[in-house]
């Protein structure tokens, strides 16, 4: 069976190489970005299974990164998991109005690759664990 391709975007060098490593480790190809341009350009030509996008980043946030994938044919059915340190008050609603499939707050490795396995095996997902 083929691995499961991520995009993984963040601004954060440290960030990306942890995640990669991480995502590596537990079986699935990943590539990177370290802005949502790239992202967005990486998305459409890759055509990856699942984006994770770090929500604040310069020159494009993961909300805008989000309304650009989900107005392009060719990446508009991609899931993008928003994984952000911003706590900022409506921050999970702005996510997922823009497309998102949820959000996850940093550092929290586990349960982001908890996440993507549910969202990659097509199951359903119960936010409450994920937010409480």
């Amino acid at each position: 069976m083929a691995k499961k391709k991520i995009l993984f975007v963040d601004d954060e060098p440290h960030v990306v190489i942890l995640m990669k490593r991480r995502l590596e480790h537990v079986g699935y190809e990943v590539t990177t970005a370290a802005d949502g341009r790239d992202a967005f350009a990486k998305a459409q030509k890759d055509q990856p299974d699942l984006l994770v996008v770090d929500q604040t980043m310069p020159q494009m946030t993961g909300v805008e990164l989000c309304h650009l994938l989900k107005k392009e044919p060719a990446a508009q059915k991609i899931p993008v998991i928003i994984y952000t340190a911003n706590t900022e008050r409506g921050i999970e609603a702005k996510c997922i109005e823009a497309g998102a499939v949820g959000v996850i707050y940093k550092p929290l490795v586990a349960e982001l690759l908890i996440l993507i396995k549910h969202v990659l095996d097509g199951e359903k997902i119960d936010w409450a664990e994920y937010t409480a």
